[in-house]
């Protein structure tokens, strides 16, 4: 069988955490993040604290497969300043509510 080269692409979305899940009651500390496309994650916070209500954004990595990429949360990369992640949140979802999604799982 041939193996095929994968290529690996990063990508960087805003969410919003819902709730914190700190290494005292997991292995690490976590967070449950609903993204600006609807979909909610968890993924780890790399250490960062974090409240909720509170816009983050998710390091994504993605793997090319044919014409599709394939994406899964890495980690919480950094936290924005209130007034910056609503202005960033809104322009996201104007912008799902004028996509059809895509998405296998949401439409």
């Amino acid at each position: 069988m041939e193996k095929k080269e994968e290529t690996v692409l990063t990508f960087y979305h805003i969410g919003l955490v819902r709730e914190v899940v700190p290494a005292k009651d997991s292995k690490e500390d976590k967070a449950m993040i609903e993204m600006w496309d609807q979909n909610l994650i968890i993924c780890n916070t790399r250490g960062l604290k974090l409240d909720r209500d509170e816009y983050v954004i998710v390091k994504f990595d993605g793997i090319v497969q044919g014409q599709n990429i394939l994406m899964h949360p890495n980690f919480v990369s950094d936290t924005l300043k209130k007034d910056v992640g609503e202005r960033i949140w809104g322009m996201y979802k104007d912008f799902f509510s004028r996509i059809k999604p895509s998405h296998p799982l949401t439409g």
